[in-house]
């Protein structure tokens, strides 16, 4: 065998040595080493070994790269056992053990016995030489060559160049594991520090990672898991073979399904309990091989934040039912189309409210949603929509008047709550046919709202033409009051003494000419303001041309030497219920130099008894501006005249119903005689409103009534008839 490397394989060894220090780059070159000595160096076989473990067969060696004589097959990657767990024969434990020093081992094939004999007959061996490749001071593998003459020993010239290229592969095997160690440490230390569990598996599915954020998200043992089936640990059982298939799908060539994507899917405990969890998957591939690291959180909490704000948005939280969004997307995923829609408002829910509380009222509104399940009839949903509203939607098959009507009796027996029964008031509205539900339930509201249609209403067309003239009026109103425009003015009507037949004062009527439709009546303008929020606005320009109206007349007659008149202003609910409404009125007495006495003002029923301390508190401090307050309309209300006697009251104006009836009815006449005889038993001045015939006027001074207002004594008239309006000369 010649002893000298050609120019071929210096080069190549050269190439080896330069690329020992690019990680491992250096093992693609070790075949190519292998065929050049082989070949140069005229040897049968030429092998490089390194040292495994395998936990069945315990200490091997595997061929790492290999050359052979043409005529004699090539080693390949061939497991090889040169120490076995307990069936190793004393010639594999001496060349492990003078492998693991260092120690060269040569011989003949001849020589050998047992496992090692057979292992070299086979591969046809007859001469070999082995130098142990050792990385610090460790035994990694063996660099092996042989030729076929068992007389020729290994001249110095092989035996260098074998030392030489195992001790090249040492050198590049070390700085390579220490490149992976390196990597090791790094990556460790990142994946161990990660937030996210991170799971990697290889193209078989077998858990190859499982960094300590995924112990904490699984329960499990990172040592319990490695080697184990991704889809038999971590993944719900319902998923599993889903998981499998689609990993198969990807490796024989199919499009990625989740790959480089972020997706919420479900995850399996130690426990075995399921939980939410938020995935990415990258791939990495390393020759044939390829491995899918997969990053996990878990989003329980997220999950359980997001389906609270799901329940808040679309849930009623007292009584468990739809609101309106959640009935709008209900109804939107139903297989079929509603075909009716019957809102229920309950108006007294806010005065209970006021006056017993939220905590009486929550347990009212949940028996109330109990109730109306019991007007539930095939398919249909039940929802609470607002405060004081309820919807019902009808599917095919139901009817929704017969619905409505099924609600309007439900609510003629009383609910109980704390102890007490109550009669709860419900207006239904009512629309049918096919349209989106959101139209419907518009329509269903304003029928619901219509004004003189009783308290169930089936929508139609002319409601909506009502309607949409009613926010038309509201609009012109608005502008007309924020304008000031004199088209909203005020009329004046007399009120006379029954005694003396002089006129005491008038009473300040709104009056508004509409540009487009004339004169509008108050019965229709003032509902309106009522309605819309304006009555405060309007009533504080009534005020102030009531008050500049008075002023300007008195003062005229004082001239005259005459004696003054008074105004009688109409007070709204809100303007009462104005907590600066007293200074207000001070300031506009004092702009107009108008006495307070000559100043009363007008009060309703139902505003003095909505907030009777709020009303209580408002009469006395006008009182103590010098000016006079009256009950307006009494009688219509509550009808009670028990709170006479606890109200700072001056003037109780009879309600025109009583007045109307007073000559043929009896009944009438003396129920009027009781509120006369009352109200002077309180030290109270009674004016009778609607006197409109001679035959009443009579009987109103007969039951002892001191003034009276009606057409008899006096129509509405503009203020410069007021002005010089003469005192009466009618005859009682």
């Amino acid at each position: 065998m010649s002893g000298v490397a050609s120019s071929q394989l210096l080069w190549v060894m050269n190439a080896f040595i330069a690329q020992s220090d690019d990680g491992d780059a250096w093992g693609d070159t070790l075949a190519t080493i292998c065929t050049l000595v082989g070949s140069e160096c005229s040897l049968s076989r030429v092998a490089l070994f390194e040292v495994q473990e395998d936990q069945a067969s315990g200490l091997g060696v595997l061929c790492r790269a290999d050359w052979a004589r043409p005529g004699l097959e090539p080693i390949g990657r061939m497991w090889h056992r040169p120490v076995a767990h307990d069936s190793a024969d004393d010639s594999q434990r001496e060349w492990a053990g003078r492998r693991t020093r260092g120690e060269v081992i040569e011989g003949l094939t001849r020589d050998l016995t047992g496992y090692l004999r057979s292992v070299f007959d086979q591969l046809q061996i007859v001469r070999f030489y082995t130098v142990p490749v050792m990385t610090a001071g460790h035994w990694w593998g063996h660099f092996c060559i042989a030729h076929d003459d068992p007389d020729q020993p290994w001249d110095e010239t092989s035996k260098a160049l074998c030392h030489l290229v195992a001790s090249l592969v040492g050198r590049s095997a070390e700085r390579a594991q220490a490149e992976r160690d390196i990597n090791e440490i790094t990556l460790r230390s990142m994946v161990g520090s990660a937030l996210d569990a991170v799971v990697t598996i290889d193209e078989a599915g077998l858990i190859l990672e499982f960094n300590p954020a995924a112990e904490r998200t699984f329960g499990y043992q990172r040592a319990d898991v490695i080697g184990r089936v991704l889809s038999e640990t971590i993944i719900p059982s319902r998923y599993a073979i889903a998981h499998q298939e689609g990993l198969k799908r990807y490796l024989a060539g199919g499009e990625p399904s989740v790959l480089g994507r972020r997706v919420e899917l479900e995850g399996k405990r130690a426990d075995g309990s399921v939980f939410p969890v938020e995935l990415t998957i990258t791939e990495i591939r390393a020759g044939k091989r390829r491995f899918f690291t997969a990053y996990l959180r878990d989003i329980s909490s997220f999950v359980n934040t997001q389906e609270a704000l799901e329940r808040l948005a679309y849930l009623d939280a007292m009584t468990g039912l739809p609101n309106r969004a959640g009935l709008l997307r209900e109804v939107s995923t139903a297989p079929t189309a509603p075909t009716g829609v019957v809102v229920v408002h309950f108006r007294d829910l806010d005065v209970l409210a006021a006056s017993l509380g939220r905590e009486f009222t929550e347990p009212l509104v949940s028996q109330l949603a109990l109730r109306l399940r019991l007007a539930l009839r095939g398919d249909a949903t039940l929802a609470r929509i607002g405060e004081r509203e309820f919807a019902i939607v009808l599917f095919r098959g139901n009817d929704a008047l017969a619905a409505g009507r099924s609600v309007d009796v439900l609510f003629q027996a009383p609910l109980e709550s704390d102890g007490r029964r109550f009669y709860l008031r419900a207006r239904v509205g009512i629309a049918r046919g096919l349209a989106p539900l959101e139209h419907m339930l518009r329509d269903a509201e304003m029928a619901l709202h219509a004004q003189g249609r009783g308290h169930t209403v089936v929508f139609d067309q002319s409601l909506r033409a009502d309607h949409q003239e009613r926010l038309a009026l509201e609009t012109d109103l608005r502008d007309a009051i924020l304008r000031r425009s004199q088209d909203l003015y005020l009329m004046f009507q007399p009120i006379v003494c029954c005694r003396t037949r002089q006129v005491m004062g008038f009473e300040a009527l709104a009056r508004w000419n509409h540009p487009r439709l004339g004169n509008v009546v108050p019965a229709e303008f003032v509902p309106v303001a009522e309605a819309s929020g304006l009555s405060e606005h309007l009533g504080e320009l009534v005020l102030e041309r009531a008050v500049a109206a008075c002023a300007r007349w008195n003062h005229e007659r004082a001239v005259k030497g005459l004696g003054p008149r008074y105004i009688s202003i109409n007070l709204s609910a809100p303007q009462v219920m104005a907590p600066d409404l007293a200074s207000r009125i001070d300031t506009v007495l004092r702009q107009v130099k108008l006495s307070g006495e000559q100043v009363l003002f007008e009060l309703t029923e139902s505003t003095l008894l909505s907030e009777p301390e709020k009303a209580v508190e408002v009469m006395v401090q006008l009182q103590s501006l010098g000016c006079k307050v009256a009950i307006d309309d009494f009688g219509t209300g509550y009808s009670s005249f028990s709170y006479l006697q606890r109200l700072p009251v001056n003037v109780l104006k009879i309600d025109r119903s009583f007045i109307r009836e007073i000559v043929e009815n009896s009944r009438s006449r003396r129920i009027v005689g009781v509120m006369v005889d009352l109200a002077h038993a309180f030290g109270i001045e009674v004016v009778a409103e609607g006197v409109e015939t001679a035959d009443s006027l009579a009987e109103v001074v007969a039951l002892g009534s001191d003034c009276v207002q009606g057409y008899l004594v006096g129509r509405p008239m503009s203020e410069d008839e007021a002005r010089t309006w003469p005192d009466g000369d009618w005859v009682a």
